[in-house]
């Protein structure tokens, strides 16, 4: 609050020595340097959710194979057998198809909510 009353204080001021149009331009500074730190926190905030969610997974997974003796190789080593038998999608490949079909349709909902969100974010 303090920091505010002073920015008022020294804008009020006029004295006769300062060029033409230089409240104008330190408050352009000032919004510039607002919006690179807006910038910095948005990327901070951004690599800090994907570094949690990366360490949350391989947690899961370290926790699932050394805790539960759950061997990954042998889950997922008849995957492409399994997916087409006989020139026909399985059960099993019925389900990856539904389940990358709604991770795709999400991932092209979270892009679009993203532009969407940042194109109202700016100003006219």
């Amino acid at each position: 609050m303090e920091k505010d009353s002073a920015l008022r204080n020294v804008l009020k001021r006029k004295s006769g020595d300062l060029p033409y149009g230089f409240d104008q331009k330190l408050m352009e500074q000032i919004l510039l340097e607002a919006e690179k730190k807006s910038r910095r926190n948005e990327l901070r905030n951004l690599v800090l959710v994907a570094a949690v969610s990366v360490s949350m997974i391989a947690g899961a997974l370290l926790a699932l194979y050394h805790y539960f003796l759950f061997n990954f190789l042998k889950l997922f080593s008849g995957i492409p057998e399994r997916l087409f038998s006989l020139g026909q999608l399985s059960d099993t490949g019925m389900a990856f198809a539904f389940y990358g079909y709604i991770a795709l349709a999400m991932m092209v909902l979270l892009a679009l909510d993203h532009l969407f969100r940042r194109r109202l974010k700016k100003p006219l």
